[in-house]
């Protein structure tokens, strides 16, 4: 199954700041992309979290296929010190 969201880069990073991909729960093994490219795969069920600064553009759309139908738990982004 494929979910995907788009988005708007954070406007106002400090350099030293990232952008996190945090997935809580992804309820099968799955491929996750940010505009296109991708950023991480799942083998199994679990959470998944990855930096994802160097991919955005001003607009953006992540993508994540997943085998199973199950819904996904809390999808969002997470500005971090790094």
């Amino acid at each position: 199954m494929r979910h995907s969201r788009k988005f708007g880069r954070p406007r106002t990073l400090d350099p030293n700041e990232r952008v996190w991909l945090v997935c809580e729960h992804v309820p099968g093994s799955g491929e996750v992309t940010v505009n296109g490219v991708l950023v991480g795969t799942l083998a199994t069920a679990g959470s998944f979290a990855a930096d994802i600064t160097a991919r955005l553009a001003p607009r953006n759309e992540v993508a994540l296929v997943v085998a199973s139908e199950a819904p996904l738990g809390a999808v969002a982004l997470e500005i971090r010190e790094g």
